[in-house]
């Protein structure tokens, strides 16, 4: 009689175990509560959610990358819009009948489009700017307040995306590729012309530099080298 009470009590708790399982199934959509349970199923179950975790991530970029793309889209067409506006004004100007106070509000005019476009190359979204290219966390144009001259600050690279796991592509446009155009091109034989003012790029996209001398850093130069100081230089880009 003591042997057949504990059978069924032992019955009963196992049958009690298989009650709450299948309670914690039905009631969160899991199929292990914990992973002694099967060790197996456990092991695949976060195999799964792993993939899914990565997918997901994916995803965010891409619909952040497709954020980004959209409003670089509408910023480079109102960017043309602009160009277009600017060269019907210097039409205008040229325009041997216009007087003098007519020409001014045209500058004035084409000094307030050009403040536009610097506003659009410096547009951010979600605390990047889109047109800085790989350093992104930096306004790409900058204004000198004194000489109104303005600069590109950003470099020619572009950022990486990840579209599959280990497969990534570029993403977006940098400001040479927007506001700068080829003057000219060197090889090894044909040397290139160049003034202080232009931008070297090579084929691998590094830039390139005039050497300068700085406190700790000597100056190596030929012969027939011009050397000029920072204030000569700045006033030779003036010229």
């Amino acid at each position: 009689m003591i042997s057949l009470t504990d059978q069924m009590i032992y019955r009963l708790g196992n049958l009690n175990t298989e009650q709450q399982r299948i309670s914690y199934q039905m009631s969160t959509g899991k199929l292990l509560d914990k992973g002694s349970d099967d060790s197996s199923i456990f092991a695949r179950e976060l195999y799964v959610n792993d993939k899914v975790r990565t997918y997901e991530g994916l995803q965010t970029q891409i619909q952040t990358t497709t954020a980004q793309n959209s409003v670089s889209d509408s910023s480079l067409a109102e960017v043309k819009t602009i160009l277009d506006n600017i060269k019907q004004e210097i039409s205008k100007a040229l325009n041997p009948g216009m007087d003098a106070n007519d020409k001014i509000a045209s500058a004035v005019n084409i000094g307030g489009m050009k403040e536009n476009l610097l506003t659009l190359m410096n547009t951010r979204v979600n605390g990047e700017y889109i047109f800085a290219g790989a350093n992104s966390s930096g306004s790409p144009f900058s204004k000198d307040s004194s000489t109104g001259k303005v600069s590109y600050e950003g470099d020619d690279s572009l950022k990486s995306i990840a579209v599959e796991p280990n497969t990534y592509r570029d993403k977006g446009v940098n400001g040479f590729d927007v506001m700068f155009y080829d003057k000219d091109i060197g090889n090894s034989t044909n040397d290139l012309d160049f003034t202080l003012d232009e931008r070297i790029l090579d084929d691998d996209g590094s830039e390139w530099h005039l050497s300068e001398a700085t406190t700790g850093h000597s100056l190596t130069f030929d012969i027939d080298d011009i050397i000029q100081d920072v204030e000569q230089a700045i006033e030779a880009s003036k010229k």
